[in-house]
């Protein structure tokens, strides 16, 4: 528990240079904070997850899917099975979709990763998003700026900056016609 607050030395902010922007579906967002929130409610409150997952359209990322996996969960952190991580993996085939991001809620106002996050984050490749929701989701996402969203590169996670968040990062009322939502939380 010790090193979870602890900020990690060279844990510097990043500018990515790929070129790519992130627009993400309203729905998506609210499906993440009623299931962040809904962890936080419980007594003890846990830590939440939801994975998001879209398209790649040119340079565009279009996240349009937000699926919600059962998990162990706890006020410090939350573990996914195989099981729920094998339907989801299913889930991204039959919609032809991409994991995109992990969406995480931590207790407090911390939203670096912590040592936890770095080594459990499930399916980690390059270029996937982990966003970390500060207060159990409880003042939502936006703006941007209060979440911490970090790219995974060169075998790490790097926070990325304010700035390059304003002008690669926004939520639309509506990407396409489909919009898939999915709780396996409870099955």
């Amino acid at each position: 528990m010790e090193g979870w607050l602890r900020r990690r030395a060279g844990n510097r902010r990043m500018s990515p240079k790929d070129g790519l922007d992130y627009i993400v579906c309203q729905e998506v967002v609210d499906f993440t904070i009623q299931v962040l929130c809904d962890y936080g409610r419980r007594r003890p409150a846990a830590e939440g997850v939801v994975y998001w997952a879209g398209r790649l359209q040119g340079k565009v990322w279009q996240i349009c899917a937000a699926v919600a996996p059962a998990v162990q969960a706890s006020r410090y952190g939350f573990q996914t099975g195989y099981s729920t991580n094998a339907r989801f993996v299913s889930f991204l085939c039959d919609n032809n979709l991409q994991y995109i991001a992990q969406v995480h809620s931590h207790p407090g106002s911390y939203v670096d990763h912590s040592p936890v996050d770095d080594q459990e984050t499930a399916f980690r490749r390059e270029g996937l998003l982990s966003i970390v929701v500060p207060n159990f989701g409880s003042r939502g996402i936006l703006p941007w700026k209060q979440c911490g969203v970090h790219l995974f590169t060169n075998n790490c996670f790097r926070r990325i900056t304010d700035k390059h968040l304003r002008k690669h990062f926004c939520v639309v009322d509506a990407i396409e016609d489909e919009i898939l939502i999915k709780n396996f939380r409870n099955e």
